[in-house]
């Protein structure tokens, strides 16, 4: 936990997600292209 400097672990969450081969697809293009996959995957940017 200090590697990613969280200081309260109660503000941790679990989350459950379901994936399709599109999810899974995105989900191996950002792993080979950004150090923050999941956000990069499943957080949509606003813009």
């Amino acid at each position: 936990m200090n590697k990613f400097n969280v200081k309260e672990i109660g503000t941790l969450q679990e989350k459950v997600v379901e994936m399709g081969m599109e999810e899974g697809i995105k989900l191996l293009k950002a792993s080979l292209q950004s150090k923050m996959v999941l956000t990069s995957v499943f957080i949509k940017k606003t813009k």
